[in-house]
């Protein structure tokens, strides 16, 4: 399948399907759609109440004579399978040091390719480096999105760190990072965001920035159009170079693993897996 992110996020694309498996087996849409957008209007008059970081660009301080151009190369995309055992090695390292008392997969891990993605892309000390973190807000509104909205259910949580400072603070600094951004997505930031894009019709930036998304929440998997659930679901490719989508492991016997799908120039790759590799 595809789709166009203007008119809707994974989520709703997944009741659609969901929806049209339900038709195939001749059984009652059990979530009807809902088309009403009000709650998302911009208020009048707009009211920007947080900085939006997410909508700004990134000022590029690298130059030919100490870093790479990577704008003439192949992209190149790779999958990589982090198991439990090495999920948990990962977590016991974001709380070494107690900066943080507990940390969930998808805030370990983003923070781990956000490190080795800047190290592989050999970014100088003092560039900043943006992560954008798409964060479901259906039950965030107060009031929530009506069960079944039909659209974009989506905002960004966004954070920004120097080069040097992902290389030189602990594992942990760099996982509260995440975890701050994540939770600030809150239904006043999302009513400011909608304000600003309103008044300064921007556009997220991408310049040194990696967008980490998860696909683990979303139920393709109880897909079944009369043969039985989804086995498998993958993108065909990624929608952005700097796209990152976690996936949850195929199959029981790797349950709680993650598989990881990342873009990067075709000369970094290298390096990259063997920074990740555990």
């Amino acid at each position: 399948m595809c789709i166009s992110h203007c008119l809707t996020d994974g989520f709703t694309a997944t009741e659609v399907v969901n929806s049209w498996a339900e038709i195939a087996r001749g059984l009652p849409i059990s979530v009807l759609p809902s088309l009403d957008k009000s709650s998302l209007l911009p208020r009048n008059p707009p009211k920007v109440e947080f900085p939006h970081p997410e909508f700004t660009n990134i000022e590029n301080k690298s130059s030919s004579s100490n870093s790479n151009d990577f704008s003439k190369e192949n992209m190149v995309c790779r999958v990589f399978h982090f198991n439990c055992e090495s999920i948990k090695k990962l977590k016991s390292k974001a709380m070494e040091d107690a900066v943080i008392s507990k940390c969930s997969t998808f805030e370990c891990l983003t923070a781990f390719i956000w490190i080795a993605r800047s190290k592989a892309l050999n970014m100088v000390a003092d560039q900043e480096t943006k992560l954008m973190v798409p964060v479901n807000v259906r039950e965030k509104m107060d009031p929530p999105l009506p069960k079944g909205h039909l659209g974009n259910g989506i905002a960004v949580a966004c954070t920004i760190s120097k080069a040097k400072d992902l290389n030189n603070e602990s594992f942990s600094t760099t996982v509260g990072l995440v975890q701050d951004a994540i939770k600030m997505v809150t239904d006043a930031s999302v009513r400011s965001s909608i304000d600003y894009h309103d008044l300064h019709r921007s556009v997220h930036s991408f310049g040194h920035t990696i967008l980490a998304t998860t696909w683990s929440r979303i139920p393709f998997g109880t897909t079944d159009f009369g043969w039985g659930d989804a086995i498998f679901m993958a993108p065909v490719a990624l929608p952005i170079d700097e796209m990152v989508i976690f996936f949850p492991g195929n199959g029981k016997e790797h349950y709680g693993d993650m598989i990881v799908y990342i873009a990067l120039p075709e000369s970094t790759m290298k390096t990259f897996q063997n920074l990740v590799m555990m």
